[in-house]
């Protein structure tokens, strides 16, 4: 502009922006490669304890040890991938997409849930045929299972789960407890809905980027003992 100061504010606001964007790719590269390294050694702890409990001579006070360790040994595993997942969808690097049959994924994924879980809560559905997507399988997969799972964990005794699935959205309603958070922070990173579950409170954070990725909306709400979360494809 000619003038001294404009000029001055100019050049600080592009150094600050510059220093900004170095900071936040600087974080992102430490993100992926901490959760990188830590795989080796939480894969050698693992192996290590499955050799301890099948030792012969273990007593019944140390196998109640190992369990305890084996099982906060596999929730920093699923935090560290989680992570490491997180820091691959912030570089971009699920840049493959296609036409994914999300009706199809969610049956699958439903009947798969259905056998992994003994006390699978009552299920009720309305899942429309051939809703095509334009998005990464993989991403997808990860998308829905952490909604179903969420639906699970956080239901209640006897509890009930609901499933909407239109060309527009995706509603899926679970019986519950009251959340323990601010429902508004639900989907940032180590946010819990009860502090009873064993979760990393990486789940919603993960639904939320994917979410990001592809212009979908997601949205939460509590009412009248039913939580309900609500993804707008278009």
């Amino acid at each position: 502009t000619g003038t001294v100061e404009f000029n001055e504010l100019n050049k600080t606001l592009t150094q600050l922006i510059h220093n900004v964007n170095l900071a936040y790719r600087g974080q992102k590269q430490f993100v992926e490669n901490a959760s990188h390294e830590m795989q080796t050694p939480l894969a050698i702890i693992r192996s290590k304890l499955e050799l301890l409990i099948n030792q012969p001579a273990l007593t019944e006070n140390s196998a109640f040890l190992l369990a305890d360790i084996t099982e906060a040994n596999e929730r920093l595993s699923q935090m560290n991938r989680t992570l490491l997942l997180l820091a691959k969808i912030e570089n971009n690097q699920f840049p493959d997409t296609g036409e994914v049959d999300l009706s199809e994924v969610l049956e699958k994924l439903i009947s798969n849930f259905k056998i992994h879980y003994d006390d699978f809560p009552a299920l009720d559905l309305s899942i429309e045929k051939q809703v095509m997507l334009s998005a990464n399988r993989s991403l997808i997969d990860i998308l829905l299972s952490n909604l179903l799972n969420n639906a699970i964990v956080h239901n209640i005794p006897n509890g009930k789960i609901r499933i909407e699935l239109s060309k527009d959205q995706l509603i899926i309603q679970n019986t519950g407890l009251p959340p323990d958070a601010d429902p508004g922070e639900l989907f940032e990173r180590f946010r819990k809905g009860s502090h009873l579950t064993k979760t990393t409170g990486l789940g919603l954070a993960l639904v939320k980027q994917i979410c990001n990725l592809y212009h979908y909306q997601v949205s939460y709400q509590f009412t009248d003992g039913w939580h309900r979360l609500e993804l707008r494809f278009r």
